[in-house]
């Protein structure tokens, strides 16, 4: 008799055990989640806000006269002199100056880019130049990986007026 109750009793501390452990599990895998979705959140408002700042940047440079006119007179050194100024400013690692054949015109980056094929020209803008004038830069870009490196594109499709 007193064999059967210490095996009840233990049965009845396993099950509780067992009982109490699932419930441990499941609330700190809710937890978890909630955590995980929190961070998320967290996460992508800081790339939109980076990507509109991002945005915003390339927008001041579009516009700055010196920098429109040493596009214009393609004055290699002096557009690559602005990136590069201007990824400093905005704590970049690179800007480049892309035609919309997706041709690198100038990169901040690689001095020998200038003429290549820019390879993620499917993630520009589709606006055709009659259609931007005064258009902002994508809210948050895009984000790319490769090369073991992410990267995050934001682009700008500037009209040019042809005198």
């Amino acid at each position: 008799m007193v064999h059967l109750f210490v095996a009840l009793l233990m049965a009845v501390q396993l099950v509780t055990f067992l009982g109490m452990r699932y419930a441990i599990e499941e609330a700190a895998h809710r937890s978890l989640r909630e955590e995980l979705n929190v961070g998320s959140r967290v996460f992508d408002r800081l790339l939109l806000t980076q990507g509109q700042q991002l945005g915003e940047a390339a927008s001041v440079l579009s516009a700055d006269f010196g920098f429109r006119d040493a596009v214009a007179s393609r004055d290699r050194k002096t557009v690559r002199s602005a990136l590069v100024n201007h990824a400093e400013r905005y704590k970049t690692s690179r800007m480049a100056l892309v035609d919309l054949n997706g041709v690198v015109l100038a990169d901040s980056l690689v001095l020998g880019n200038e003429g290549r094929r820019f390879p993620h020209m499917d993630l520009m803008s589709t606006q055709t130049v009659s259609s931007v004038t005064d258009a902002p830069a994508k809210a948050g870009g895009e984000v790319v990986s490769g090369d073991d490196a992410v990267a995050r594109i934001v682009d700008l499709l500037e009209e040019a007026k042809v005198i």
